[in-house]
């Protein structure tokens, strides 16, 4: 699937401290839709990329890697990247980058006196 070379290429270049084939787990065994994982410390980030006649598509979800205290099951979100189905394309997938900064920045507890 071309999308997924594009995806390594843009990751590569974007992410240069990480590398793909340490950090990317590809799977799916449908040859039109892909799911790609990557993780942090907290979450795990699937993005599902599909390909049909009118060209490839993204989603993406972000799951928590652990239940909150007095939960079973880990919170799993959708990420929206825009309404409606979504084009994969470089600027989708740099709209990511940004939504996963946002999740994975924490609050900087203010200094008291």
């Amino acid at each position: 699937m071309a999308a997924i070379d594009d995806l390594h290429a843009w990751f590569e270049a974007d992410l240069k401290l990480a590398n793909w084939d340490k950090n990317v787990k590809i799977s799916g065994s449908d040859p039109h839709a892909v799911d790609v994982r990557f993780y942090t410390d907290v979450n795990e980030y699937v993005l599902t990329i599909t390909e049909d006649s009118d060209g490839p598509f993204i989603e993406a979800s972000v799951k928590s890697r652990k239940a909150r205290a007095g939960q079973d099951v880990a919170r799993e979100r959708h990420i929206r990247l825009s309404a409606g189905r979504t084009p994969f394309s470089q600027r989708t997938w740099r709209k990511l980058l940004n939504n996963i900064v946002a999740i994975e920045l924490v609050r900087v507890q203010p200094q008291e006196a």
